[in-house]
């Protein structure tokens, strides 16, 4: 499988991320790269800073095999490891870590923490999907939402959900998805609920399962909203084309 993929829109946190640690959110930690089983990616990138006098090649492509086959590129459904990888090119969720594993501001510029189980993440105003929209925190009430309902039966839904208020027994079928531990406080303020403390919850909502999925294109495509010209993510890059043998692209 080949993916191509473009550089989204986003100067000034692609500027913020590469200085931080070269490549400091894993996000784009050299993962301009994206590709699938025994494929590759093709990526063209323009967010570096050339020395004066370097001539560089007309054609600029960074290309990585990725290891196996994507089972999915919808964020709330990916499960393995190189899918995990394309996610996090395509998504950025709250937070992101960098090249050596500290929790650095994503979609969230800066958080903290109410009390024993409340924490609040105020989200940057210039956060964009795709289209030129802007990110907001309802965008990270669906996608959590989404994530632990039954009727989507996500594979990760217990790995991720429990972490959250009333996310087990949502799974579990027990409770609607609407008593999640997770509100829009407003456009840029998110309120996220835990069952018991999770010291930790800033490095976990560095995972993409736990991001932002934009309503409006999954309800107008449907299971198809995460193929090429229908996907709106919100990450450094765009789904630009892919090409499979082993799959229709989802």
């Amino acid at each position: 499988m080949t993916f191509l993929a473009v550089p989204a829109t986003r100067p000034a946190h692609l500027v913020r991320a590469f200085q931080s640690n070269g490549f400091s959110a894993r996000s784009r930690a050299l993962s301009a790269m994206l590709a699938a089983v025994f494929g590759t990616v093709a990526v063209c990138a323009n967010a570096a800073n050339v020395p004066s006098g370097v001539q560089l090649a007309a054609k600029q492509e960074l290309v990585r095999n990725n290891a196996s086959e994507v089972e999915t590129l919808d964020p709330n459904l990916v499960e393995s490891v190189p899918a995990n990888n394309v996610s996090e090119d395509l998504f950025e969720g709250l937070t992101v870590t960098d090249a050596e594993g500290n929790v650095q501001p994503g979609v969230a510029q800066k958080w903290e923490q109410k009390d024993a189980t409340t924490w609040i993440f105020h989200l940057r105003k210039n956060a964009k999907w795709s289209t030129g929209e802007a990110v907001t925190a309802n965008d990270f009430v669906y996608g959590c939402q989404r994530l632990v309902d039954p009727k989507l039966a996500s594979p990760s839904a217990e790995t991720f959900g429990k972490f959250l208020l009333n996310g087990a027994e949502i799974i579990a079928g027990k409770k609607p998805v609407s008593e999640l531990g997770v509100r829009a406080i407003d456009a840029n303020t998110l309120e996220l609920k835990t069952p018991n403390p999770v010291p930790f919850l800033p490095d976990l909502v560095s995972n993409t399962t736990l991001g932002p999925v934009n309503k409006a294109a999954v309800e107008k495509y449907g299971r198809d909203w995460t193929k090429p010209g229908k996907l709106v993510s919100n990450g450094a890059y765009q789904l630009k084309e892919c090409k499979s043998t082993a799959s229709s692209c989802w």
